[in-house]
């Protein structure tokens, strides 16, 4: 996943389960998308019935701040 800030989307065979989130600037973890969504693997990879095969995503980077927030809100 890229070093920046931007929103999620994960799919589970093909449906979406879940919109998210990763903002350096405005968020009190400061997470990237690579760390947000390998904080998501690493959790799908401990839990049964579940396999990171089973999921995909797709992601969207912006320069501001402000877009990732909106993008998120709007989805």
């Amino acid at each position: 996943g890229p070093l920046s800030s931007g929103i999620y989307a994960l799919y589970f065979k093909d449906r979406l389960v879940y919109v998210g989130k990763a903002s350096r600037g405005t968020t009190k973890s400061k997470r990237t998308l690579r760390a947000r969504l390998d904080e998501h693997a690493s959790k799908i990879s401990g839990r049964k019935n579940i396999t990171l095969a089973d999921m995909k995503c797709r992601y969207l980077t912006f320069d501001s701040e402000w877009w990732v927030f909106a993008a998120e809100f709007a989805l």
